[in-house]
């Protein structure tokens, strides 16, 4: 071995079991060649100069080979998947972000990819939709039970003070919690919930400053309890202040 490498000039860093000493070749010259040793012209020190110079681009070209059937039958189930609807397309997308078997210029995945980002998107917008509901769902629980507390003189109403156009831009609504026989002691909260990174932020304000804010992560799921106590606050605590 070492005559070989003083033969044809190779330095010790010549590995003879990868790309830099191979070259595609059919069976029959594979064949042919055998285990024969050739004299070291210069012919062959040219040819494996060439094989390590087309090093990487052989790399590629032998993954690609190799990865061609994985490639195929992955682009086959993300189809699928959208085609179904799939609800778990947030880790079929990050899946197919960070997946090394398709070549980020592939033109197939680029149009899988736009397909599953649309699918996302619009779940995240049937999301959004479905937490500004619960928000005012919630509100309208807790006012509720808190008429009940009240006694059966106090009611409350409420209706929209604005509605952004956009998903990011959040719907504000205004809670009446009012008492039947004296109308004076009505008072008023607004509600703004919205949603951004992931998160559920609900402000509870007056018509001066906003009171309250609570922030949901919603990987760790809603937990209603300190939204509830929160609206119950600041509902007595205007209450008292109208009574003094």
């Amino acid at each position: 071995m070492k005559q070989v490498f003083i033969t044809y000039g190779l330095d010790e860093s010549f590995n003879i079991n990868d790309y830099e000493n191979w070259i595609p070749a059919h069976s029959y010259c594979n064949q042919w060649k055998s285990d024969r040793i050739y004299e070291g012209l210069p012919l062959i020190k040219t040819i494996l100069d060439n094989c390590a110079n087309n090093k990487e681009l052989e790399q590629r070209l032998e993954m690609q080979l190799e990865q061609a059937p994985k490639k195929t039958e992955l682009l086959a189930k993300l189809q699928a998947a959208i085609d179904m609807n799939l609800t778990n397309l947030r880790e079929l997308q990050d899946f197919v972000l960070k997946s090394n078997i398709i070549d980020a210029d592939d033109e197939e995945l680029k149009d899988i990819k736009s397909k599953v980002v649309d699918r996302v998107e619009y779940q995240t917008k049937k999301m959004v939709h479905g937490l500004k509901d619960m928000a005012v769902t919630q509100t309208m629980d807790v006012l509720s039970g808190l008429c009940r507390e009240l006694g059966e003189d106090w009611s409350f109403g409420s209706f929209y003070v604005g509605l952004g156009n956009t998903e990011e831009t959040s719907m504000f609504r205004r809670h009446d919690l009012m008492n039947r026989v004296d109308f004076s002691l009505k008072t008023s909260l607004f509600f703004k919930p919205t949603f951004f990174d992931k998160k559920l932020m609900i402000e509870i304000s007056n018509e001066k400053e906003v009171l309250e804010t609570v922030i949901y992560d919603l990987k760790q799921g809603v937990d209603w309890t300190i939204y509830r106590e929160a609206v119950k606050k600041h509902y007595k605590e205007a209450l008292q202040e109208k009574l003094k």
